[in-house]
């Protein structure tokens, strides 16, 4: 049984990862800015109500963890530096919590080696979006942290498979989306093993 620190809970991945983890009977405690937002209750489910922004209630909730899992997205086309200044807190909230382990979602636009489609959508409409993810990754890698980066493509809606493929600092070749479910379950499957250790991968179907 593994302390885990959700942020971003809320969110399309993030309330798959909490559910993904609550039903391996892990205690789960989930950061969010609007608790009535996340439908999932259980005894092993904590809920604290606060800002990932906020450092120094991050590190209060972060007291304690075994692992950070942050599935938080900023939400925007437009020019923004969000994903950067999230990697900032839950970097520093980490470290001096003492919490090791560290496993961020970031985004497919990030691979150079993306399939074409990927690369023309990640610098021209998602342009903004590739910039601040590829800025968040940064701080990430250069954190003192036992870390692991996710790029996942598209995420779609669909029932967990446990089907899907991974590869180290690349996009397995083809890969256009993988479901919330079946990431969740790769993200918990980190978790639990520690394996891809300072590592980027990709993952889909």
């Amino acid at each position: 049984m593994l302390k885990l620190l959700v942020l971003g809970a809320t969110g399309g991945a993030g309330r798959h990862i909490v559910s993904e983890a609550l039903d391996r009977g892990h205690l789960v405690t989930a950061f969010v800015r609007s608790p009535e937002k996340l439908q999932r209750t259980s005894e092993n489910l904590v809920v604290i109500k606060g800002n990932p922004l906020d450092t120094e209630s991050l590190i209060a909730a972060s007291a304690g963890q075994d692992v950070l899992l942050s599935a938080l997205s900023a939400g925007t086309l437009g020019p923004a530096t969000l994903m950067q200044q999230f990697a900032w807190s839950f970097t520093e909230a980490a470290s001096r919590a003492k919490v090791d382990r560290l496993i961020t979602l970031s985004t497919a636009f990030s691979f150079p080696n993306a399939s074409l489609l990927v690369w023309v959508l990640g610098n021209t409409l998602f342009r903004n979006v590739l910039n601040d993810h590829i800025d968040m990754e940064a701080v990430v890698v250069a954190s003192p942290l036992n870390w692991t980066i996710i790029r996942p493509p598209r995420l779609v809606d669909g029932p967990k498979t446990g089907t899907y493929r991974i590869k180290e600092s690349h996009l397995p070749s083809g890969g256009m989306s993988i479901s919330r479910s079946d990431l969740a379950d790769f993200v918990v499957n980190l978790a639990e093993s520690g394996k891809y250790s300072r590592k980027v991968v990709g993952v889909c179907h």
